[in-house]
């Protein structure tokens, strides 16, 4: 059989509100638990967050697309080896509730087309096959599960009829790849269709002048992008585990989905801190998201993509173990036995505050001022974007590593392309350096003036981690200068960076904060030092440059207790 479509494209569906399952018996509890483990497995496997290119994994079309494949299947041994139970626990009471899990997210966001309706997710699931064998309680399985029709196509072609029954037509690239002559060859397709189309999203509206661009850093390292980004400043719940920064936009309802964008970056602008997040951790940041919220200047990049993805179920294989399941296993499709089996993943993905019901002229475009003594929050490194929904379920997962899913500005100047960020606000005759507080930095002050010392203690465990095991040695140790030189909260220290080279750039904003920086780095390192840190005057702010044999010294003292 070719191929198992798992496609998501953009539809145009209204909410269908239906019951949920009672989770309150012993038997659902397992069931649950059977269905997060084999979910978990499966988005570890897909999510990969240490390649080098994005990834895109939709949680609803994948557990869909899990319960529709294992309805399909007679042989017990092997739905359990897949759902990763020994085959006499899995009795026909327990099966049933695994489906009922698995479409649990299936029911809440299953809709209906409703032409003329804007809306922001769109779902539909359904099986195709040339065999004409009805089997009822298969079928009453998939449409009270999964909301799943079942098309009987003995003499048409598979391939035109799934992609003209999913949105009349509109997908066309479902089979991208297969010629004409692999088209009629596919006698049987299961497919779960989506779209998340995010215009004009924020539940408070940016206005129009909060539109920007950004320098995003690829994992490669040596490719700068220059990115649309959407930009605005409010009050965001926020999250933080001293490596990773989360925060969540509200979106806006069309029919009550109550949904929220979430963004997770490292605290450090690093290419290669994206490879310590894991699905854990996002879980455990959305959950924490509840707890505090703080005004920020938020610049998050416009997102439109189109993804395909045709070796899912060689990822279903690695995450369950399993390499002997192939097409005629799925006997409740007909006779499949001579096809090859295959899963295709599609999705598109749209979010840009821009609605496209009112788009703005270029002459509407200005630049975006936000408010200096604000904490910056800038999307502009390896991260993670997700929509998640009132109960925490994570709706759709962007691992974003590159340009590849983000909106890129064509031609743009190579004098822009600066590893540094700057305020767009600058006017062009204005060559006064600013005073660039780090997100550390403000993050730092709030900390301290509520008196949250252990956050403080946290993060500085984590930079110290990071830094020690980071070759290049290099990263914002603004906090951990803050908390060793500045308890009595004398100075005001902008920044504190690491380069590559063995030096460390404190900048502070005046020379007398300065001179006293300095006073109280030799008192801990030794007067002998002295040579090495250099004053230097930014006319908008001072810096102490601690370099060379001072700069290992003062690492020594700051990390002794990790040395």
């Amino acid at each position: 059989m070719q191929p198992l479509g798992y496609s998501i494209e953009q539809t145009s569906l209204s909410a269908q509100p239906l019951d949920l399952p009672d989770t309150s018996s012993k038997i659902t509890v397992v069931a649950s638990d059977v269905v997060k483990n084999l979910l978990d497995r499966v988005k570890i496997s897909i999510l990969d967050f240490t390649g080098k290119s994005s990834i895109a994994l939709s949680s609803v079309g994948l557990a869909a697309s899990l319960g529709m494949l294992l309805a399909s299947m007679d042989d017990k041994d092997k739905k359990a080896m897949i759902l990763g139970i020994p085959v006499e626990a899995l009795t026909d009471e327990l099966e049933t509730e695994i489906h009922k899990e698995l479409g649990q997210l299936s029911l809440k966001h299953a809709y209906v087309k409703h032409l003329g309706q804007k809306q922001a997710i769109s779902c539909t699931n359904f099986i195709a096959t040339k065999d004409a064998t009805r089997d009822e309680q298969f079928e009453k399985r998939l449409s009270e599960c999964y909301q799943t029709e079942k098309l009987e196509c003995p003499v048409s072609c598979i391939a035109d009829v799934t992609e003209t029954y999913i949105n009349d037509g509109k997908i066309n690239n479902l089979f991208s790849g297969y010629s004409e002559a692999q088209r009629h060859e596919i006698t049987a397709a299961i497919v779960n269709a989506m779209s998340f189309d995010f215009k004009g999203i924020w539940e408070t509206s940016a206005s129009s002048d909060k539109i920007t661009t950004g320098n995003f850093i690829c994992t490669t390292e040596i490719d700068l992008k220059k990115v649309k980004m959407m930009s605005t400043t409010d009050n965001f719940p926020i999250a933080d585990n001293g490596q990773f920064i989360a925060i969540a936009k509200e979106l806006k309802s069309v029919n009550g989905e109550n949904l929220r964008l979430v963004a997770i970056k490292p605290r450090v602008e690093s290419t290669s801190t994206i490879t310590f997040l894991d699905s854990e951790t996002i879980d455990h940041l959305i959950e924490r998201l509840n707890d505090n919220k703080m005004t920020l200047n938020v610049k998050l990049p416009k997102i439109n993509m189109e993804t395909c993805e045709n070796q899912l179920f060689k990822r279903i294989h690695q995450a369950c173990e399993i390499n002997t399941l192939a097409a005629v296993d799925l006997s409740k499709l007909g006779k499949q036995a001579d096809q090859n089996l295959n899963m295709i993943q599609k999705i598109t993905v749209t979010v840009d505050e821009q609605d496209t019901c009112n788009p703005l002229t270029n002459a509407e475009k200005t630049t975006v001022k936000d408010d200096p003594e604000t904490p910056d929050f800038e999307f502009l490194c390896p991260g993670y974007i997700g929509i998640v929904d009132s109960e925490g379920n994570r709706l759709l997962d962007l691992v974003i590593k590159d340009d590849r899913f983000l909106e890129t500005v064509e031609n743009p100047d190579s004098d822009d392309l600066m590893f540094d960020s700057f305020d767009d606000s600058d006017s062009d005759d204005d060559l006064t350096p600013k005073r660039n507080y780090t997100f550390d930095a403000r993050w730092y002050a709030v900390q301290k003036s509520a008196n949250n010392i252990k956050n403080i203690e946290d993060a500085i465990e984590t930079r110290i981690n990071e830094f020690l095991s980071n070759p290049l040695r290099y990263g914002d140790m603004t906090i951990l200068i803050q908390h060793r030189f500045n308890q009595d909260e004398e100075l005001e220290i902008i920044n504190a960076r690491v380069k590559c080279l063995p030096e460390i750039d404190i900048d502070v904003v005046s020379l007398d904060d300065a001179k006293k920086l300095k006073k109280r780095i030799l008192e801990l390192i030794g007067e002998e030092y002295e040579d090495l840190l250099r004053l230097e005057d930014f006319i908008e702010y001072f810096r102490v440059e601690v370099q060379s044999n001072a700069w290992d010294a003062l690492l020594e003292k700051l990390t002794a207790s990790k040395s």
